[in-house]
């Protein structure tokens, strides 16, 4: 266990956790407290798949296991522990009989005494080798116990025995196969049904493969919708899907307003947060939606007071998004003549000096976009650590001088669309909210500049030059790379990526193969393709993880409950609250900083091993008991919205057939919301929990999912 989850299972327990928890504490005691009666496994069954045909193949003999790891390992992927079974005849077993084409590369099991002599007796026709009995399992359901389903792909031969099969353990549909590795696609096929039942293993033993597809798409997503998608990641691989997410056209909010409006209905305060919902939530580019949250809290920018324009908040994040598979300097670019930010941070209508009535230029954008939103405060190393003189000393990446400087370049700029070479429309302008702010020369600082590097800019230079020049000074310095390339991994992968991820990143910042700098196609696929980000180090795991954002814990929720709205919106608005709802919410942070600190860490255990922790900045007791009701609040309900037409309502319907099943059930949910890490003390707690339900449909799907959200391992992500 981290010392993220130990922090978040231990926290102390004041009054009020306790009056509002000590009913679920004392039920999951007891619940603890029941016998299991779960049946040991007599050995675990290993499947691998083909390399070409992607057939299916299982041993539970461990010399076979070892020979084909160290010498068929490029024509066998392995796959996993999958399922138990028995060595030797048990009772309520039959034997499964195991045969190999060699014509075709494929395998083929079978319990029906009918099908095994039908092949032993024409093995020489069939082209079927009889292998014997690879181990013994069950041929009817029963608790603990999980279906191995056999499909069958037309082969060209002249009988169904010759073509291709394949094995699904624990799913029962066509479409659901896993792993196919067969180019081109597949002939057609049927489902031939349950082939026989294995005895279900704890998650930990599940497909490792299958696991990190999750891990990926949990940093990838605002969240798994459902199994497939995780099968389809493994078919498709992660290079393949980060191009298609490339390709995606953006999902345009601002056009999510004029909708809106185009049905009569007036622009309000709220439907700017509806409409960034509706992409995180229901986005076809999901990781272009991922990398714009990302971003939004970077550059930040909020509308807390409230006071921001509803087509200024919209445009913002259509401009972040676009700029999330752009270059660095060209989102620089965009955030800074952005009205939103403008006013955010007072360079909409910023005056150049005069010193006869002892004004200044305005320093706020000035300050912010050099310590937030690109360097920092200490110059770094390549790989994020701070460097220092010989003394011993950070070294400051600017001072006050600079900060001034960069005011005079930021100076003349205000709403486009209006006649700048009047000097007065640059007070009495027509607001303009959604294109980039333009520059009134007649009100900019015309004299020298001192920026970053000793640099200074010459007297006289137009507006568009002196702030052209100052942003390419910023995207140029050594430190965007390390410092940009963190706060992504920060926000997609691990609070405390090593030195080295770090450095890797940012070399890829720095020059993306081709010679290109800040290309961020190239920093994303750098961020998510890493070996940290794929392979939780096995040593010193404490440092591993991250607290999952309470948005995010609130989408992944909504994605894998298939929650949608009848009019095809959502009335998902303002989830700031701490008390009653998630303490978080889009473009509502608290301040230019966000809603955390990126340096953040937890005094105690966090602390004291020298680890930052950001999320737990917003962990404050209100804000996790109230989460916590929030989201059992929108289980209970099945669904969440103030309208009817526009509340989000859950479909269960695809968890249906697995309630019969409870372990099956939580093994499916854990993999969407735990990336198939749930730990085995809390699948025992949930699949027991579970099991003491009735068969009301949807009721055990509902209880499983509340009790996951209340995990230490989907809280903390790893």
């Amino acid at each position: 266990m981290s010392q993220l989850q130990k922090i978040q299972r231990h926290r102390p327990w004041t009054p009020t956790w306790r009056f509002i928890l000590t009913g679920v504490v004392v039920w999951l005691a007891v619940v603890m407290a029941l016998p299991s009666h779960a049946q040991a496994p007599a050995v675990n069954v290993t499947q691998y798949n083909r390399v070409g045909n992607g057939g299916s193949f299982f041993t539970a003999d461990p010399l076979e296991k070892k020979y084909i790891d160290a010498t068929l390992s490029a024509a066998y992927k392995k796959q996993g522990d999958v399922f138990a079974a028995f060595s030797d005849k048990q009772p309520g077993t039959v034997a499964v009989y195991r045969f190999y084409n060699p014509i075709t590369y494929a395998h083929f099991y079978t319990t029906d005494e009918i099908e095994r002599k039908a092949l032993t007796e024409t093995a020489a026709g069939r082209g079927w080798n009889y292998e014997g009995v690879s181990f013994y399992a069950y041929a009817s359901a029963a608790s603990g116990r999980v279906s191995v389903n056999r499909f069958w792909f037309q082969g060209g031969g002249v009988n169904d025995f010759f073509g291709l099969h394949r094995y699904l353990v624990g799913a029962a549909t066509f479409s659901a196969i896993d792993d196919l590795l067969a180019s081109p696609p597949l002939p057609p096929g049927r489902s031939e049904g349950v082939a026989f039942y294995g005895i279900n293993i704890a998650p930990s033993s599940a497909p490792k493969a299958g696991r990190d597809s999750a891990r990926f798409l949990t940093q990838a997503t605002f969240g798994i919708k459902n199994p497939e998608q995780v099968d389809a990641l493994e078919r498709e691989g992660y290079t393949s899907w980060i191009s298609a997410q490339f390709s995606l056209p953006q999902m345009q909010t601002s056009q999510y307003l004029r909708d809106i409006e185009a049905r009569g209905e007036r622009i309000e305060e709220q439907h700017p947060y509806e409409a960034v919902w509706q992409h995180m939530l229901f986005g076809n580019d999901q990781l272009r939606a991922r990398i714009t949250f990302a971003l939004s809290q970077i550059t930040v920018i909020s509308n807390i007071a409230p006071d921001q324009n509803n087509w200024a908040l919209v445009s913002w994040w259509d401009m972040l998004a676009r700029n999330a598979f752009s270059s660095y300097r060209q989102l620089l670019e965009d955030v800074t003549l952005h009205p939103a930010m403008g006013y955010y941070l007072n360079m909409l209508g910023n005056q150049k000096e005069d010193l006869a009535i002892n004004r200044n230029p305005n320093e706020n954008f000035a300050r912010e976009v050099l310590q937030l939103f690109s360097i920092g405060l200490n110059e770094l190393n390549l790989d994020g650590s701070v460097k220092r003189d010989a003394g011993g000393k950070v070294i400051p990446t600017y001072d006050q001088k600079i900060v001034e400087g960069f005011a005079k370049v930021f100076t003349g700029w205000n709403h486009a669309g209006n006649d700048t070479k009047d000097a007065n429309t640059f007070f009495n302008y027509k607001e303009n909210w959604q294109a980039p702010m333009q520059a009134w020369a007649m009100h900019h600082s015309e004299g020298t500049k001192t920026i970053l590097g000793g640099i200074t800019l010459p007297a006289k230079q137009t507006p568009e030059k002196d702030l052209n020049d100052a942003l390419d000074v910023i995207a140029n310095h050594q430190n965007v790379g390390p410092f940009i390339g963190k706060r992504l991994i920060q926000a997609l992968v691990t609070s405390n990526p090593s030195p080295a991820y770090v450095e890797r990143v940012a070399r890829t910042f720095n020059n993306n193969g081709n010679g290109v700098r800040g290309d961020m196609k190239s920093v994303i696929r750098a961020v998510l393709l890493d070996a940290e980000a794929r392979n939780a180090p096995s040593t010193d795991i404490t440092k591993y993880g991250k607290q999952r954002e309470p948005v995010l814990r609130f989408t992944q929720l909504m994605r894998a409950a298939n929650a949608k709205a009848d009019n095809g919106r959502n009335s998902v608005w303002w989830l700031d609250s701490a008390d009653d709802a998630l303490g978080q919410s889009p473009l509502l942070a608290p301040s230019v900083f966000n809603f955390f600190s990126p340096l953040y860490t937890r005094a105690g255990p966090i602390a004291q091993a020298g680890l930052v922790a950001p999320e737990f900045q917003i962990s404050t007791e209100a804000q996790v008991v109230g989460a916590t009701n929030f989201l059992h609040n929108v289980v209970a309900s099945e669904g969440f919205g103030y309208r009817d037409e526009s509340k989000l309502k859950f479909n269960l319907a695809s968890y249906a057939t697995l309630e019969s099943n409870p372990s099956e059930l939580v093994d499916v949910l854990a993999l969407l919301f735990t990336s198939g890490q749930l730990s085995d003390a809390s699948r025992a707690i949930i699949v027991g929990a579970v099991s003491k339900l009735g068969t009301q449909v949807g009721e055990r799907t509902k209880a499983a999912i509340t009790l996951l959200l209340a995990t230490p391992d989907f809280v903390i992500q790893r």
